[in-house]
């Protein structure tokens, strides 16, 4: 008898022992020896009268070591012997539900999605009858994650409904311990993450209000990578939203978050383009030129280093510095080429460039690089407003050639092109731009028309100060010629009240509108208010 039980022992203990190292083999990732250990453990404990614990593990090593290796029939069959062993005592232990996750998976990678979601939905059952709040919301981030990467045609809205089955588990916060609230926090913010990615389809205002909710649960949360993230993503949605002071504080924070690690150049450049829409180009230019020096550095020659330095000649552009926006447009528009020679980025990038060239007075050579911008742009049909605001720069370049005609033909077909969008400011130009075209040839009626055109869309879009100064400058010059002396200095005393109350000054329009005032108070008479006019310092 006690040569048995010592029999038995010494068997039960080599058994251990080859489970051990199975397990070690598992996560030392060589499945193959992970196999033999676990097979040789499995052997001493079938003759050898095992636990049924014991046993169990051996099949759920078993089940992930041959998972690893990619063979999925014995991995299910391990699995599902795993389950049948547990028995009535599967139910109550946590462990269960993760190998349930583990069938899911195999299930999502085969296609195989009726077994996914069967197998998802037992993982689901054993965690709500242990109250494992965090588990199950781990459980449903995983189904959200495999769902919305498979070929399903209604994958994103499965993945949706997993999301949402997190976010309804909030309800169970007060009864998650301390110690699992980090990893059930992190999770709910990723289902925010997750459903306001999918949300930007409705609208990018429904889509931040996910992001939002996620800030409450930022409590405790160490995942720097969720954490950046979620910044990552407030800030982008508040700069969509025009909300750049928020936008601002987030990717700033973001960006100290990044630093920790390794910072993000790509986050800089949406700092660069904050600072850009809050005009303080100064700030703007620092934070493209960071963005540039951390792509260089790291040797990285893509899209993102191409569109932080296109942003940068455009900083260096509104700094009065030509050369240099010139400069970056060029080296921008060189990466383009070699990397991504028919992309819409390098149609932008021509843009820039052509803009920088307007700036310096070279019209050729600006003519030349929109044709380029324009050619790339009518391959990609889906960008015809951006074609439509070439023709705009056309009209423009030709205008300043003096080639009037020429400026009524392409303004009239970016007309074509934005009657049939919602971009309001930019058809406003458009008519604008016409209008001045029009004025030119001393078409006084029509330049009127076209004025109070673009007037009505400034007022309903709330365009810039400067422009709809020019707008009523066109009007008022184009009701003045046709002889309406009051309604010409009524609207070109509104032209100069939008110059002096905007924010950014274009001098010489608002000396062109000061000397058109100053005729037409001559006109009538009012000698004070000319010699009041004269005394204003234009720049």
């Amino acid at each position: 008898m006690c040569i048995r039980d010592s029999s038995l022992i010494n068997a039960h203990n080599e058994a251990y022992i080859h489970k051990i190292l199975g397990k070690l083999k598992l996560s030392h990732n060589e499945p193959e020896e992970a196999i033999i250990q676990f097979l040789k453990a499995k052997e001493l404990y079938e003759a050898n009268e095992a636990y049924f614990l014991d046993k169990a593990e051996i099949e759920g090593g078993l089940g992930e070591a041959y998972n690893l290796e990619g063979d999925k029939e014995r991995s299910v069959e391990y699995f599902h012997e795993y389950i049948a062993t547990m028995g009535s005592a599967s139910m109550v232990n946590a462990n269960l539900g993760k190998l349930y996750e583990k069938l899911g998976e195999i299930a999502a990678r085969e296609n195989s999605w009726a077994e996914f979601l069967d197998h998802f939905g037992q993982a689901a059952k054993v965690y709500e009858s242990t109250k494992n709040w965090g588990l199950l919301a781990n459980c449903y981030y995983g189904a959200a994650e495999l769902v919305s990467t498979s070929s399903e045609e209604l994958s994103e809205e499965k993945a949706m409904q997993y999301a949402k089955s997190i976010i309804d588990l909030q309800s169970k916060a007060t009864e998650i311990n301390k110690h699992e609230k980090p990893m059930f926090n992190t999770v709910l913010i990723k289902a925010f993450l997750m459903i306001g990615q999918y949300s930007k389809k409705v609208s990018i205002e429904h889509s931040l209000e996910y992001y939002e909710n996620a800030l409450v649960f930022i409590d405790k949360v160490s995942d720097k990578a969720v954490l950046l993230n979620l910044y990552e993503a407030l800030a982008s949605a508040y700069y969509k939203t025009k909300a750049y002071d928020k936008s601002l504080a987030y990717a700033e924070k973001a960006i100290v978050l990044a630093r920790e690690d390794e910072d993000e150049p790509n986050l800089h450049v949406l700092v660069g383009r904050v600072y850009g829409k809050l005009r303080l180009w100064d700030q703007s230019l620092k934070s493209f030129e960071t963005a540039v020096n951390l792509f260089e550095c790291r040797k990285i020659e893509n899209e993102s280093k191409a569109y932080a330095v296109m942003n940068l000649g455009v900083a260096h552009s509104n700094m009065g510095n030509i050369e240099k926006s010139i400069e970056f447009a060029s080296i921008a528009v060189s990466i383009y080429e070699r990397i991504s020679p028919e992309s819409i980025n390098l149609a932008n990038a021509y843009k820039i460039l052509a803009m920088s060239y307007k700036d310096k007075g070279n019209y050729q050579d600006q003519i030349s690089i929109i044709i380029s911008a324009l050619d790339i742009y009518k391959e990609h049909r889906a960008n015809s407003v951006q074609a439509a605001h070439c023709y705009i720069l056309l009209a423009i370049a030709f205008g300043n050639m003096g080639n009037t005609e020429k400026k009524q033909e392409f303004a009239k077909k970016a007309i074509a092109i934005l009657e049939q969008s919602t971009k309001v400011l930019a058809l406003a130009f458009a008519y604008l731009t016409l209008a001045v075209a029009l004025g030119s040839q001393g078409e006084w009626r029509k330049q009127e028309e076209y004025s109070r055109k673009a007037l009505e869309l400034y007022e309903e879009g709330k365009g810039n100060l400067s422009e709809q100064g020019y707008a009523q400058y066109c009007l008022g010059v184009g009701v003045a010629n046709q002889g309406r002396i009051e309604e010409g200095v009524e609207a070109l005393e509104k032209a100069v009240k939008c110059y002096e109350e905007g924010s950014k000054m274009d001098c010489v329009e608002y000396a062109d509108v000061c000397g058109a005032v100053g005729i037409l108070y001559e006109k009538q008479g009012k000698d004070k208010l000319v010699r009041e006019l004269s005394l204003i310092h234009i720049c």
